[in-house]
C-alpha cells in the first residue's frame, strides 16, 4: 500500500497558475533576505561606501520596515484574539503600508497611516535597497509583482518562521487572498550564522539556481 504524505498546499487557486510560480519562489527567496538584512547588525548595501548619508537612509529603512512588521502583527493579533476593533483599523493601514513598502511606493506611505509608529518615512525603496545589496530588482516591485500584492492582504506573523498562502473567503472583501509573512524573532547568532545572513541577503541566488535558504530563516509567503 503507498502511503500519501500528509500534507496539503494552502495555496489558492488563483495562485497556482503558471504565471505565478516564478513570481512566488523569487519573492519567497527576497522576503528571506529581507529578513536575514534586519537581522544583521551591519549595512549590507551602502555600508562599504562609508558614506553618512548612504549608511543613514539604508539605516533609516532597516528600522522603519522592522518597526512596520512588528506593529502589523501586534494589531493583527490583538484584533483577531480580543475582537479589539480600534487594533483591526491599525492592523489594515500597517498592512496598506506593507504594500506600499513591496511596491517600492514608498511616497505613498502617509504618516497617518503608520501610527502607532513615530518615525521618518524613508526615502529609500526595497527595488534600490536589493539592486545595491544583490544585484537583483526586487520582484514584488515589478508590475506581475504588485499585481500579486494587490490580490493579497498582508499579515505578519512572529510566532512561525512559515508564512503562507490562503484564500480569503469572505466575497465581499477586494482581495482573494490572504499573505502571512513570517517575522519571528532573530535567534541567538554567533560568527557563523552571522556570515549565513550575510551570505544569503547579498548573492544573487539567481545564479545559485535554489530559491530556498540552506539554514534557518523564515519564509515569508511572498506578498
Amino acid at each position: 500500500m503507498v502511503m500519501e504524505f500528509p500534507l496539503k498546499s494552502t495555496l489558492p487557486d488563483e495562485l497556482r497558475q503558471p504565471k505565478y510560480q516564478t513570481l512566488i519562489r523569487t519573492s519567497v527567496t527576497q522576503l528571506s533576505q529581507l529578513v536575514a538584512w534586519t537581522w544583521y547588525d551591519d549595512y549590507l548595501a551602502f555600508g562599504k561606501d562609508a558614506n553618512e548619508d548612504l549608511i543613514g537612509q539604508e539605516k533609516l529603512l532597516k528600522k522603519f520596515v522592522t518597526e512596520i512588521f512588528i506593529n502589523q502583527s501586534i494589531y493583527s493579533t490583538a484584533f483577531l484574539s480580543y475582537n479589539d476593533q480600534s487594533a483591526k483599523i491599525l492592523a489594515e493601514k500597517l498592512s496598506t503600508c506593507i504594500d506600499h513598502l513591496f511596491k517600492s511606493e514608498n511616497d505613498q506611505i502617509k504618516p497617518e497611516d503608520i501610527i502607532p509608529v513615530d518615525m521618518e518615512i524613508p526615502t529609500l525603496t526595497l527595488n534600490t535597497l536589493f539592486k545595491r545589496m544583490n544585484g537583483n530588482d526586487f520582484i514584488l516591485s515589478s508590475e506581475e509583482g504588485k499585481e500579486l500584492v494587490d490580490m493579497c492582504y498582508s499579515i505578519v506573523v512572529t510566532n512561525t518562521f512559515m508564512g503562507l498562502y490562503e484564500e480569503e473567503n469572505d466575497s465581499s472583501h477586494p482581495k482573494q487572498c490572504i499573505s502571512y509573512v513570517a517575522y519571528p524573532p532573530c535567534y541567538p547568532l554567533n560568527d557563523t550564522t552571522k556570515q549565513d545572513l550575510k551570505n544569503w541577503a547579498t548573492e544573487d541566488t539567481n545564479e545559485t539556481g535554489n530559491y530556498l535558504p540552506g539554514f534557518l530563516l523564515p519564509l515569508g509567503a511572498g506578498c
